[in-house]
């Protein structure tokens, strides 16, 4: 388990735009090294500079970050900064722009919610074009309306038509989210 960064340790090591969203690594003091070359060396290259981020392997997690050998969400970073806690919930990016990190475009959201969202917001790739509703030739009752639930399918049931089972899935997608 990572150990877990304050809110101080880490005004000390960077500092953040509210503006744009960026964070910039400051100069560190030869408390963090073991040398005081390594010290120098850093500061030559690091401070001063904004931290890019990497795209993180899975392109809805937006940007990854290495602070003292841990890697971190860009976005869960500024949230630290600003707040002084760790999100206790999920955090999304409010307008879905991954990519903007001001803390106001950040809020802590149920698992369940960003996963909707994500899920919306990808294009309907099914063979009826509504997400969640399959056809099935062979089957007396061809629309079949399944739902992906913490990663579990959950099988809805079969319909007659296409309109009875976007309803059904649409119902139990409202349903969830209520619950939420």
């Amino acid at each position: 388990m990572k150990p877990q960064l304050s809110q101080k340790e880490l005004h000390e090591i960077v500092s953040y735009d509210k503006l744009t969203g960026k964070l910039t690594w400051l100069e560190r003091t030869l408390d963090y090294f073991n040398s005081e070359n390594s010290c120098k060396s850093w500061n030559a290259k690091h401070a001063g500079k904004i931290i890019k981020g990497h795209p993180a392997q899975k392109s809805r997690y937006g940007l990854r970050i290495c602070v003292f050998n841990n890697i971190y969400g860009y976005h869960t970073i500024v949230w630290l900064f600003n707040k002084g806690t760790w999100p206790e919930e999920t955090l999304e990016f409010i307008d879905n722009d991954k990519y903007n990190t001001r803390y106001e475009n950040l809020r802590e959201c149920s698992r369940c919610k960003v996963q909707h969202k994500i899920n919306k917001a990808n294009k309907n790739n099914f063979t009826t074009g509504e997400r969640g509703v399959w056809v099935n030739n062979r089957a007396r009752k061809p629309y079949k309306a399944t739902c992906i639930l913490q990663g579990k399918k959950i099988y809805l049931g079969t319909f007659d038509t296409l309109l009875e089972a976007k309803q059904e899935y649409r119902d139990f997608r409202a349903m969830l989210l209520k619950e939420v």
